[in-house]
């Protein structure tokens, strides 16, 4: 397969972020409008999408196509490109890239090493959310997300040129018998 060039692949990427944010956008507004209930798995899969982005840009970034080092290379990813604290990151990788993508719901983690205790608080939009408190993890261990602040990602600013290279592996994969 060619490789396409770096400018087809960074629009590809604006596209489909743009679709994740239109989507989640007209989800909560929605449900605001219509004082529908909050639809918490319909969170979860966006959550699911938006996280998988970061994993997408991680490994076109480093010009990956294995699946070792995954949880690295987001956590890199994210503190290279925002400026979210390491531990909120951490936090956040674990539970709503693979918590979430193997269990179907986020979860409380455990500390083994302290014992503390790790929740999270989840919000739709920025509408009655705390912007400050996006991203961050309190004392009590709580981590707070907001999806429209986690959507707010510059996609040509947050890959390399080796993404050329990593592409292939997006667009085809081989099936595994």
């Amino acid at each position: 397969m060619p490789r396409k060039p770096h400018s087809a692949i960074v629009d590809r990427l604006r596209r489909d972020l743009s679709s994740l944010v239109r989507e989640s956008t007209e989800i909560r507004e929605w449900c605001a409008a219509t004082a529908q209930p909050k639809y918490y798995m319909s969170l979860y899969a966006l959550l699911m999408g938006a996280f998988s982005q970061v994993d997408l840009f991680a490994a076109l970034r480093a010009g990956s196509r294995k699946t070792r080092g995954q949880t690295a290379r987001m956590r890199k990813f994210l503190r290279d490109f925002t400026t979210h604290e390491a531990d909120a990151i951490a936090h956040a990788v674990q539970l709503y890239r693979h918590t979430l993508m193997h269990t179907g719901r986020p979860r409380e983690l455990l500390e083994k090493s302290t014992g503390r205790r790790r929740y999270f608080l989840l919000h739709w939009g920025r509408k009655g959310a705390d912007e400050a408190a996006h991203f961050t993890v309190n004392e009590s261990g709580k981590l707070t997300l907001n999806l429209e602040c986690l959507l707010e990602v510059d996609a040509e600013r947050a890959i390399a040129d080796n993404v050329e290279a990593a592409w292939s592996a997006v667009e085809l994969q081989d099936l595994r018998t």
